[in-house]
């Protein structure tokens, strides 16, 4: 099995990596607020927003919103 290695140079260099990345915060967020861990959910959420918005403002990649599923 490959190890996963999230760097920031690996989510701005590489894209597929970055969907990665993000696919499976999404699933993390989603898996805590299906099991009713809402505040840990809110707080996984803000982090990844702030990762977002930090590659966004610094290389200016656009990173999909957040994705919730039922």
């Amino acid at each position: 099995m490959q190890e996963l290695e999230f760097t920031y140079e690996g989510l701005i260099r590489n894209t597929k990596k970055r969907e990665r990345f993000f696919r499976l915060y999404d699933l993390i967020i989603n898996d805590l607020m299906r099991d009713g861990y809402i505040q840990a959910a809110r707080t996984r959420a803000l982090h990844r927003k702030a990762i977002a918005d930090d590659i966004k403002e610094a290389f200016g990649i656009e990173v999909p919103d957040l994705v919730i599923t039922q």
